[in-house]
Formats: structure tokens, C-alpha cells, sequence
């Protein structure tokens, strides 16, 4: 198939790899740190809807328009905020339709040192895109480093990675790459809908005027909030890994856009990092002198990446029966060594997230404190880089039996405080309220619930409360979130339409009207994708 444009673009709008696509899409949204609720359920029910409409739009590739997406911003650290994309369901599958034939094509030809994000293999592959990110991936990338740093030979390690680099992903130069690989014209039809996927209209909040915002077209970067992007990460970077390995006295390892560089010595390691500054500058790149550092023989131990790192990538939840199961064969935590007393202080972004670690991994259910709760209310009001992991200690405070009564009791009460408290960003109240409305199905797989159900009726009256007051927030996570549990709490359509126009900025942004839409006309209960079931499944990932 490859050099064969035409067979490409019938291979991606191919009905098969269309619902292939939908089901990548609908399970890797499931793990994705954000998601629309109501999207999703409506999804999960109308797949058949989904893959005939998308066959008609593609019959002619160059109609096809993508709907607006938006933007959301989860904190980076207590000052900075990323900007993340939630792109339409429709036109995220088209993405993974696009992406899944020129993975299939060209995955194999990446570097085996280009460790994150690469196609699933053996029978994984009938449900997930990727490699497990857990399981896979990134352990492998630490076993390699470990491999790397007790080998005589090398002496220096040097640790980098790419300036705003999914921001700085030139488009043409992406394009004009991947056709290079499949042998086929830039200018061939199956790329020029690949300018379009690219080229997402999107709507954000303005935090000038504090209404939102008409759609931007993307005319640079990649939309960084789902599972293709990184894949075509790794074919932009496929040169930079070939150069890099040409190199002689170094190992190179590249994770997305975190680069390591093994070497006999600091000068070796100093000219390898000049050639790769070299090579990214010719694709629009540099290098992050502010998180490049080099490490020599045995502080190397210090610098290179460990097993339990992946907690930072991961949402972290999971069910009594498998807080105790690690997704690794080996371990990750093997290598966490810290402890914390009950009131200790924070001194920086990697104490709050250690906390977490700790409450999570070290410390038993039985052993929490009020103490320790209002250390996790310290991290949502102060150190928001690690909120989402805190929000997630403190739901599974609330609902484990295993925590002594009056935990549960101060934790709901923190819990509380905390979605009426200014200082705690609106992604972490997304991450409370998700954590609580988010559907389950029972053991037995009779029948679902929600963690909501687990608390008392003063604490469910209280945050149905706040709800309203959450669509007068400048963001779209909050807004919707806040609808959906509206929903849940029986709130009619009626009234959920009448708390839009009292509360939204005006004009009332696309994603609250689509939103108003899809709950006049909620998802049938049998659906054709268990959502409930998948989220059970993937409940593990949680507690990583």
C-alpha cells in the first residue's frame, strides 16, 4: 500500500476501519484526564449513526470539515496552566481512521528506542490503539535507562527535551514528513484531508472580556488531549531518533519528547546534544534549556527516570478490591523512598506530588488521618500541578470502608470546601465532580452507581447547590461537568436550560448548547459500548 495514495484514503474511510477507529476512541477517552460526559453516553449508543454519517462526509475528503473543538486548561503548577484540545467525537475518529492506517504502515520503521506510543500488539490490539503506557511503554524506557546507566561504558547522562513542542509541530513540515514515509505526493487527496484534521477550528474562554471566544483555526501544533497526537509525534521525530543513532559512543532514547542521552563521557554527551539541537532547529525545534541537565557517574541514579514516575501521566483511581495491584511486573515503586508526617509542610511542586505518591502507595487505607486530609486540601488550594492526583486521595478517602469513620466524615467536609473554595482551579472541582458522577457497573455486572450515591444526603444537597455556580466559571470542564451532575440529580431540561441562560457568559458557547442538545435527547440505556464496564476495567490505572 505504500506509494498508493488512493488505496491509503480507501483504507482510512474503509467502514471497518471507521468503527475500528470509534472503539480506539472511545476506550482512549475513557483514560483521558478530561471528558464530556454527555458526548460520550451519546457515542457509546449511536455507533452505527457515527460510521454512516462519517462514510458519507469522507466519499468526498475534501467537504469535510471538522466542528469546533475547545480548549481547557489543567494546571501545570501552581502558576502555569496547559492548554489542551477536546476535539468532537466525530472528528476524533476521523483522526484515529487517519492514524491507524498509517500507523499499521509505518509503526515498525520507528526507532526501538522510541519508546512512548506505539501500536498495541498480539491480541491487546482488538481493543487498544496503543501499548499500555503502564505496562509497556514507559516501563520499558526506565528499564532501558537503568540498562544504559550500569554499563561501563557510559559515564554522563544527559537528560533534555523539546521547547513547547507539541505548539511548535509545523503543519507542512508534518504533512510533507509522513507523505515522505508513505511515498505519496503532499499534495495527494488522502494528505489534503490530513491538512484538514490538522487544522481544528477551536473556542476557548476569554479571561480578557470573559466570554467566549470565536473559533481559531490551528494553523500550527498538534491538539494535545488525545492518543493520535503522540503518534504523529514520533513519525515527525523519526529522522532526529535515525540521526541520533548514526552517532557513535552514545545511546539515544527518546519518550515522546523527553530525550536521553547516554555517553562515555561530558564532552561526547555536550557535542551529541549540539547535533541534536542542530537537527530539531531544521524542523522549526529546540532544545529546553531550562530542563536540560547532565549527570556523571553515579549521580546519574538521580537523573534518570524511575518506574513510578508514570504516576504523572496517569489518572489515578482505582476499586478497594485492586488498590494493592501494580500494573508492573517488577514493581515501580520498588524505587519510592519518601515519608511524610501528618502536617508537613511543602516546600516545592515535587513534595506535593510525592505526598500522593505516598497516600496512595505507602500508607494503608486504615492508617489516613484527618491530618493527612488537610494536607491534600493544602495541595488543591496551593499546589495545583498536583491536584488531580489529590482529588482522587481524597474521593477514595470518602468511599473505601477501610478508612476509620471520621476520616471519611472531615474528607467529605474538605471535599465540600473545596468545590466552593476559589483558590482550587476549576480542572481539580472537574476532577471531584468526575471522580463522583462517573457511572460504574457492580462486580456482578448487575446494574451501575455512581460514587455520589456513597455520600449523605447533606453533602449530595450541598454540592447540587453549587452547581449553578459553576457555569458562571471561564471553563468549559467545569461548565459541563456541572450540567451533567445537574442531570443526574434530577434536574429537568427545562431547568437545566433555564440555569444556562442565568448563569453563562453570552453569547452561550457551542459546547453548553451541544451539551443542552444531547440531554433533551439522553443516550438509551442499552448501549451498543458499555462505558461502565470499560470504566470498571480501567479503574487500575487509577491507582498506579
Amino acid at each position: 500500500m505504500i506509494g498508493d495514495a488512493a488505496r491509503i484514503l480507501n483504507a482510512v474511510r474503509d467502514p471497518k476501519n471507521l468503527r475500528r477507529a470509534l472503539r480506539y476512541a472511545l476506550r482512549d477517552r475513557l483514560r483521558d484526564g478530561y471528558y464530556d460526559h454527555f458526548e460520550l453516553e451519546d457515542a457509546a449508543a449511536n455507533e452505527d449513526r457515527i460510521i454512516v454519517d462519517l462514510e458519507e462526509e469522507l466519499k468526498s475528503p475534501g467537504s469535510y470539515q471538522p466542528k469546533p473543538a475547545y480548549a481547557y486548561f489543567p494546571p501545570k503548577n501552581e502558576l502555569c496552566y496547559r492548554r489542551m484540545i477536546y476535539i468532537p467525537f466525530k472528528d476524533l475518529v476521523v483522526r484515529y481512521a487517519f492514524v491507524v492506517v498509517v500507523l499499521e504502515l509505518l509503526d515498525s520503521d520507528l526507532s526501538p528506542r522510541c519508546f512512548a506510543n506505539r501500536r498495541a500488539r498480539g491480541e491487546a490490539r482488538e481493543t487498544d490503539f496503543l501499548e499500555s503506557f503502564a505496562e509497556v511503554s514507559w516501563p520499558n524506557f526506565c528499564k532501558w535507562q537503568k540498562e544504559c546507566a550500569h554499563e561501563a561504558q557510559f559515564t554522563t547522562l544527559l537528560r533534555t527535551d523539546i521547547s513547547a513542542f507539541y505548539d511548535a509541530v509545523s503543519h507542512e513540515y508534518l504533512v510533507t514528513t509522513i507523505a515522505t514515509q508513505l511515498a505519496i505526493s503532499p499534495d495527494a487527496e488522502v494528505m489534503q484531508l490530513f491538512r484538514t484534521i490538522l487544522r481544528l477550528p477551536v473556542i476557548s474562554h476569554s479571561h480578557l472580556t470573559g466570554k467566549p471566544r470565536d473559533p481559531e483555526i490551528m494553523h500550527q501544533g498538534l491538539a494535545i488531549g488525545n492518543n493520535t497526537e503522540g503518534t504523529l509525534a514520533n513519525l515527525y521525530l523519526k529522522s532526529i531518533d535515525e540521526d541520533m543513532h548514526s552517532m557513535q559512543s552514545i545511546a539515544f532514547g527518546r519518550y515522546v519528547d523527553d530525550m536521553r542521552i547516554f555517553a562515555t563521557d561530558r564532552e561526547v554527551a555536550k557535542r551529541a546534544m549540539l547535533v541534536l539541537q542542530e537537527r530539531l532547529l531544521t524542523k522549526g525545534l529546540n532544545l529546553n534549556g531550562s530542563k536540560t541537565k547532565i549527570a556523571e557517574h553515579a549521580k546519574i541514579e538521580d537523573l534518570r527516570s524511575k518506574a513510578y514516575e508514570s504516576y504523572d501521566y496517569l489518572v489515578e483511581e482505582d476499586e478497594p478490591e485492586q488498590h494493592q495491584r501494580f500494573a508492573v511486573t517488577d514493581h515501580p515503586f520498588d524505587e519510592f523512598n519518601r515519608h511524610f508526617e501528618v502536617g508537613q509542610a511543602f516546600e516545592k511542586d515535587e513534595d506535593a506530588k510525592d505526598f500522593c505518591h505516598f497516600l496512595g502507595r505507602v500508607l494503608p487505607l486504615t492508617d489516613r488521618q484527618p491530618g493527612h486530609i488537610d494536607m491534600l486540601k493544602v495541595i488543591l488550594t496551593q499546589w495545583h500541578g498536583s491536584s488531580k492526583h489529590a482529588s482522587w486521595r481524597l474521593v477514595e478517602t470518602i468511599i473505601h470502608a477501610e478508612c476509620p469513620t471520621a476520616v471519611r466524615a472531615h474528607a467529605t467536609k474538605t471535599l465540600v470546601d473545596c468545590l466552593a473554595n476559589q483558590s482550587v482551579s476549576t480542572y481539580a472541582k472537574y476532577r471531584l465532580l468526575h471522580y463522583l458522577v462517573r457511572k460504574r457497573r457492580y462486580q456482578n455486572g448487575q446494574g451501575t452507581f455512581r460514587h455520589l450515591d456513597k455520600l449523605h444526603a447533606d453533602a449530595r444537597q450541598q454540592i447540587r447547590q453549587l452547581l449553578p455556580m459553576f457555569l458562571e466559571e471561564q471553563a468549559f470542564e467545569i461548565n459541563l461537568i456541572s450540567l451533567y451532575a445537574m442531570q443526574i440529580f434530577g434536574t429537568s431540561h427545562a431547568e437545566l436550560t433555564a440555569a444556562v441562560q442565568d448563569h453563562s457568559p453570552k453569547p452561550v458557547a457551542v459546547p453548553i448548547r451541544n451539551a443542552l442538545l444531547l440531554a433533551a435527547n439522553p443516550a438509551p440505556l442499552v448501549q451498543s459500548f458499555d462505558l461502565a464496564a470499560v470504566a470498571e476495567n480501567e479503574d487500575q490505572e487509577e491507582s498506579y
